[in-house]
């Protein structure tokens, strides 16, 4: 049985991970040093997103997700075809971010498939497993990222120039609705993931609420740090913001060890989503069917998408979650209504 408190950390890596190389870079490159107002903004709109999400999760009770939707015949359906293709998704997404982290800073020579294919072998080994291992692996490791976490905004407070927030509001509208609009997809599309957990009463709320004041935090940092030119010059500004991190003025090149933190995040979604994905798919031939979409996902990114495929993601990840998200929710809202 999965505790309220492995759910908590879960819940934590789904709301951080697609920020990776991603959410920051998009946002920052949209509103620049008012992303972190975006990013308050947001996460209000997660916040009802998440009370919305709650209803049906009681709703669900200790049901599995495939049991329960199969009570909703063609609603039902659709719901199960909608988050197979949100899975899809993220899955690709989050192979590609993290090859393409590893590739920029640690294994710059290696070949993408050397790469992938460990991720490829730890999928594979997960699925044939349950949550409960993913959720004991979670409780293992989200409290080292939030150690890492802490330790970073220590390391860094007092670098940061404040001033680079100035002016506030100083972007458009249009700009404006749309960091808006991509934080709060990419901040709880990954929590649908968890739609087949047993939930019996628990709030995700007040965790996805933490979850927002340290994405809100780290944009602070990044515009503080960076400035608003570096801050769309580099991909992953997470990653760029530690280089200023030093230990004792001499312990220099620590920015590898503290992105641990990110990284645990991003691999923990990958398994949750491809764990999520196969108990979507029909039963039959779920363990054939799920390695081969794994496989295929893995053979695209490896040969097809190279670094060049990031403007891709930036241009179409976002609306494709945010289309599927939106759609997910109404459906999940005439559920609760039906039961009212």
């Amino acid at each position: 049985m999965i505790t309220n408190r492995q759910k908590n950390f879960m819940v934590i890596f789904c709301c951080n991970s697609l920020f990776l190389g991603l959410g920051y870079f998009i946002i920052f490159n949209t509103t620049n040093n008012n992303s972190f107002i975006c990013s308050l903004i947001g996460g209000l709109l997660g916040l009802l997103f998440t009370f919305i999400y709650k209803i049906f999760l009681e709703k669900k009770k200790d049901k599995r997700l495939t049991e329960f939707l199969n009570e909703y015949n063609t609603l039902g359906k659709i719901i199960r075809l909608l988050l197979i293709l949100l899975s899809i998704a993220i899955t690709l997404t989050n192979i590609f971010i993290i090859k393409e982290f590893i590739k920029s800073f640690f294994l710059i020579n290696m070949p993408s498939f050397l790469i992938t294919l460990p991720i490829l072998l730890l999928i594979v080994y997960i699925s044939f497993k349950d949550y409960n291992i993913l959720a004991y692996i979670s409780e293992c490791l989200i409290p080292i990222s939030l150690v890492l976490t802490i330790f970073i905004f220590i390391a860094l407070i007092f670098k940061a120039d404040y001033s680079n927030l100035k002016p506030f509001f100083s972007s458009n509208t249009i700009s404006m609705i749309k960091s808006i609009f991509y934080y709060f997809v990419l901040s709880t599309s990954p929590l649908l993931l968890l739609s087949d957990i047993k939930f019996n009463s628990y709030n995700i709320s007040n965790v996805y609420l933490l979850n927002s004041i340290i994405i809100t935090i780290t944009s602070v940092l990044i515009t503080g740090i960076l400035g608003n030119f570096l801050t769309k010059t580099y991909r992953f500004l997470e990653y760029m913001i530690l280089k200023n991190i030093q230990i004792f003025n001499f312990i220099e090149k620590i920015e590898n060890i503290l992105s641990i933190s990110w990284i645990i995040n991003s691999f923990l979604l990958l398994f949750l989503s491809s764990l999520f994905l196969k108990n979507l798919l029909p039963k039959k031939y779920n363990n054939y069917s799920h390695f081969f979409i794994i496989l295929t996902i893995n053979i695209i990114v490896c040969t097809l998408m190279s670094n060049s495929y990031f403007e891709l993601i930036n241009l179409y990840i976002p609306y494709i979650l945010g289309f599927l998200l939106i759609s997910i929710t109404i459906c999940f809202i005439i559920i609760n209504l039906k039961h009212m």
